[in-house]
């Protein structure tokens, strides 16, 4: 049996964690806050915050009370969440039984955990340390995920020279043996060409990919529709190309995203669509908006080939490809390329689909102001 976690344990060097966790109490309530702090303190390090500001500190768990959080610092609470991604901040609420059965549904998107008052100090110690393990994990996770990243661009880098030295040395061997070569060593020496530009083409994928959100994230405020004919616009020449019909439907609220990211999952859902159809089908698109709770949905319906549903889960993985590159060129890259974009928007991905009739690829970034039920 592996040891109890303890918060207070030192760390490896290197650990993104902490040596000690830090937690920030925001209550409202005097008595309950200067009970946690007498009962947490010998455990964590903890602090009372007296403005919303402090939301913004290196917390590794922040508690709220209802009445805090309504009236100082939901905006800023909610800011902090959205600036913490794609690692997680943990937030828990200690509610009364009267305020329980009345939360809204933003307050249950918000908060990881909540907590009926009054709650016995052993339960709320073993929450505490858990909220903090997974938050260590989930640094760990994003660490070891930067690493890989980095892994990945010095790989695409170092490609790319060696495979121009190649395709220069066979395209000289053409050039210089042209006439005194038989047709399949020819054959052979452009072969070696064209493989070697394909590589080129994924490390440049690899590349994009690996650099996507390297010049920041500008979160600012857009009409939803907007960004929609933006994306149609982008893909002109292909729907020209593919004679394809698409149109823009459905109303969303404004969103709070960066316009270049959304452009850049908006655009590849598109270029699937418009490339995954039957032979002799005209592409039917439907880019369909609509508020979901607190996010707006951008649907990007078509009438392709579809997907089966197994392979669903894999899509957005890199290098996930369910067709030969001969049939539907591509390097399986599209996809995680646009998660990446999602994520680093505060948004998420997902998808549909029915095999033979069509697919839905969709994406949600978050509603600028929804009104939220009471209830």
């Amino acid at each position: 049996m592996s040891a109890p976690f303890d918060p207070r344990a030192k760390t490896t060097p290197g650990s993104p964690a902490q040596e000690q966790a830090s937690v920030l109490l925001c209550l409202q309530e005097g008595e309950n806050a200067r009970l946690l702090l007498d009962f947490l303190r010998p455990h964590v390090v903890v602090h009372h915050a007296s403005t919303p500001a402090e939301v913004d500190g290196p917390w590794d768990l922040v508690i709220f009370d209802l009445s805090w959080f309504s009236s100082l610092g939901e905006e800023n609470a909610h800011n902090r969440k959205l600036l913490e991604e794609p690692l997680l901040l943990p937030y828990l609420l200690l509610v009364d039984q009267g305020h329980y059965p009345r939360l809204s549904s933003k307050i249950w998107g918000l908060f990881d955990e909540v907590l009926l008052m009054p709650v016995h100090k052993a339960e709320l110690l073993t929450r505490v340390f858990r909220w903090v393990k997974i938050r260590r994990l989930t640094q760990r996770l994003e660490a070891q995920r930067a690493d890989m990243e980095i892994f990945s661009q010095a790989i695409a880098h170092e490609m790319r020279a060696p495979l121009r030295a190649i395709s220069g040395f066979a395209s000289m061997l053409v050039e210089s043996l042209d006439g005194g070569i038989t047709p399949d060593f020819k054959k052979d020496l452009n072969t070696i060409e064209d493989l070697c530009s394909h590589a080129n083409h994924l490390a440049s994928h690899l590349l994009e990919l690996a650099h996507l959100g390297e010049g920041g994230v500008h979160l600012e405020v857009w009409p939803a529709r907007l960004l929609a004919e933006g994306a149609v616009k982008d893909c002109e020449e292909q729907i020209a190309r593919t004679k394809a019909q698409v149109d823009v439907c459905g109303e969303a609220p404004d969103v709070l995203a960066d316009a270049v990211l959304v452009n850049v999952v908006l655009t590849n859902f598109l270029g699937n669509a418009l490339k995954f159809q039957a032979p002799g089908v005209t592409p039917i698109l439907h880019i369909r908006l609509q508020a979901v709770e607190r996010w707006c949905r951008f649907s990007v319906e078509d009438n392709g080939i579809g997907i089966p549903q197994q392979h669903l889960s894999k899509l957005f993985q890199p290098f996930s490809r369910l067709h030969r590159s001969d049939v539907y060129p591509g390097f399986g890259l599209g996809l995680a390329t646009a998660a990446k974009a999602a994520r680093l928007t505060n948004g998420r991905v997902g998808a549909s689909s029915i095999p033979g009739k069509g697919s839905i690829f969709w994406l949600e970034v978050p509603c600028v102001d929804v009104t939220e039920d009471s209830s």
